[in-house]
């Protein structure tokens, strides 16, 4: 059996869109606004030809519904900025995989309930790439703002397996080490391509998970939140709800970098092709925790929330790793026994933690 890694990095949709319960990828974009509406002011100021379509896209875009009021923002001021109408392009790039149907209607406000149409104007016009990051994507100099949110973790290939565990944290140091290569490898491949299509003076932005000083990362139920996730998934393999085999096979394909690894390409093989504007550290509360003596009311509302941010991104990752033999239904069966124990897990906690993304901004200009 093989592990099915190109499920690792399909949204999951549910009984609701990914983008609906992704309020915590959104509150992280808006941290980095103002930072990419400024490069938008620097693009605009150089610009000569008032006519000329300016070009957008974005890399990992799931869904499109965690960069609408990004995009929005951007389209916005673009238009501010003009002297006239001016033609738009976003182009709206993920792996074949990828629902591109769920991508349209959140984009086009159809069926969601994220309420923002990037299309109601007619000088916008919505395209899709289904193809990977790590590949040229677009026409050599083609794009004036390249963007991505959070995607940068996810490998071009699984370089291990990790033998004790589902993610980083469960890794030894062999294990860690190959997929820290693999990770150098995909990063610079990445930049390398968004390098190759973008305009001579163009921006690149990508908003980066984060391992800081310290080795902390994400913190969803406190800071041994992900050994709570393969704790459950090895009690399923003990317990023979699970093939050994499932086990190993749903070793997460994601790497969270330090802030030194992000910047270090730009200082030796890009230098001369992508200057690093900034690169900088964000702390972001995605739920703040309650008191601790809070009614049993106001715990199963956190607990709740909790879930909503922890389920879009950690339901493929365990999917991922179960047999093709299995039926749906009987994968869906196994994930909500799953998800209920998580959830009594969480309900059992004396102290409750806040949910906490380690993030970075890199901020490139193609020179």
């Amino acid at each position: 059996m093989t592990s099915n890694c190109e499920l690792q990095g399909v949204v999951y949709n549910g009984k609701h869109g990914y983008s609906s319960g992704m309020e915590n990828s959104r509150k992280v974009v808006r941290t980095a606004i103002k930072q990419i509406l400024q490069c938008v002011d620097n693009l605009m100021k150089s610009e000569h030809d008032q006519s000329r379509t300016i070009s957008i896209a974005e890399f990992g875009a799931a869904d499109g519904g965690v960069s609408l009021e990004l995009m929005e923002a951007v389209i916005d001021h673009i238009n501010q900025l003009s002297s006239g109408i001016r033609d738009i392009t976003i182009v709206y790039e993920d792996q074949l995989f990828n629902d591109f149907n769920v991508l349209f209607k959140t984009v086009n406000a159809v069926g969601s309930d994220m309420c923002m149409e990037l299309s109601a104007n007619d000088n916008v016009h919505i395209l899709a790439s289904a193809t990977s990051m790590y590949r040229i994507c677009l026409p050599t100099g083609s794009v004036d703002l390249a963007f991505s949110s959070m995607a940068n973790q996810w490998l071009s290939k699984k370089p291990c397996d990790i033998n004790d565990g589902v993610f980083q944290d469960d890794c030894n140091n062999d294990e860690l080490e190959s997929f820290r290569q693999q990770w150098q490898i995909d990063w610079q491949q990445f930049l390398w391509c968004r390098a190759k299509e973008l305009r001579e003076g163009g921006y690149l932005a990508v908003i980066s998970f984060l391992t800081d000083e310290n080795g902390r990362r994400n913190e969803h139920a406190g800071e041994d939140s992900y050994h709570i996730f393969s704790g459950i998934w090895k009690e399923f393999q003990q317990t023979g709800k699970i093939s050994e085999e499932e086990y190993i096979n749903t070793s997460c394909v994601t790497y969270i970098p330090t802030e030194a690894e992000l910047v270090q390409p730009f200082h030796t093989d890009m230098n001369g092709y992508l200057t690093l504007v900034s690169c900088s550290q964000k702390t972001v509360e995605i739920l703040p925790c309650p008191p601790n003596n809070t009614s049993i009311e106001d715990r199963e509302m956190f607990v709740d929330r909790s879930l909503c941010c922890i389920k879009p991104w950690l339901y493929n990752i365990l999917v991922s790793g179960l047999s093709p033999d299995r039926t749906d239904a009987d994968k869906e069966r196994l994930l909500d026994v799953y998800f209920k124990m998580l959830r009594n897990i969480l309900m059992q906690m004396t102290t409750f933690c806040p949910i906490i993304y380690r993030t970075a901004s890199v901020i490139a200009k193609r020179t």
